[in-house]
């Protein structure tokens, strides 16, 4: 695998240093502007913070809070349909899963959606078109894979997907037919492996599968274009 030949590096520079306790805990536009923000989370504090970025000008940024021991950045999205990104929170201790809805450097209501202790948050996207981003789990133990479909901090319907091989790990999620719902992107990451497939989604129900093709297993997927 190749990149392409016309691939480019149109421009980079330099934000700004911070200190190595603080990590990226998250990306998305949390102030509807149309251009990619960053979450950032000390770990020895559990202040959560933003910077609100425009291109390569000094970004502006703002302390949003702090959180108790034992809660964890695991996705953003936007949950209530307002073009801004929100953030999801998971207690793993407890199960406990909570989302701050965002609008820029201010958080507008923060709540608890449910609780689902043994399982892991595998992604999130928008299920089932509604514009509103749902909750993909996965529970390893069993192979299992469900879904959350929300309507801002509500639980609107749960579901499973099915069960797959505990060699098959969920890389990304995305809409990769173009109709306006989230899919769920595969890889086999057994050795010899790196098959790449894609469950096509539509709410609570796997519409088709497919492999789209193999790459070897040193390279991986870091990320793709938003919904």
């Amino acid at each position: 695998m190749a990149l392409a030949p016309n691939f480019q590096v149109l421009q980079k520079g330099v934000f700004a240093a911070v200190d190595n306790n603080w990590v990226i805990a998250g990306t998305g536009d949390f102030n509807g502007d149309g251009k990619g923000d960053i979450i950032w989370f000390h770990n020895p504090t559990g202040t959560v913070a933003v910077w609100l970025l425009n291109g390569f000008s000094t970004p502006q940024t703002g302390i949003l809070g702090t959180v108790p021991s034992g809660w964890a950045i695991v996705g953003t999205g936007d949950f209530n349909s307002d073009g801004m990104t929100d953030i999801l929170w998971y207690h793993a201790a407890s199960g406990t899963v909570a989302i701050w809805l965002m609008n820029g450097l201010s958080v507008l209501q923060t709540g608890t959606v449910g609780v689902l202790s043994g399982w892991t948050v595998a992604g999130t996207g928008d299920f089932n078109g509604d514009g509103k981003s749902d909750i993909l789990w996965y529970h390893s133990p069993s192979g299992t894979v469900g879904v959350w479909l929300l309507n801002g901090m509500n639980v609107l319907q749960t579901g499973t997907y099915g069960v797959v091989a505990t060699n098959w790990q969920i890389a990304e999620t995305g809409d990769f037919n173009g109709d306006g719902k989230s899919d769920i992107l595969w890889r086999d990451m057994n050795m010899g492996g790196g098959t790449v497939a894609i469950w096509l989604l539509n709410g609570l129900q796997v519409l088709q599968t497919g492999s789209v093709g193999t790459v070897a297993l040193n390279w991986q997927i870091q990320g793709m274009n938003a919904d």
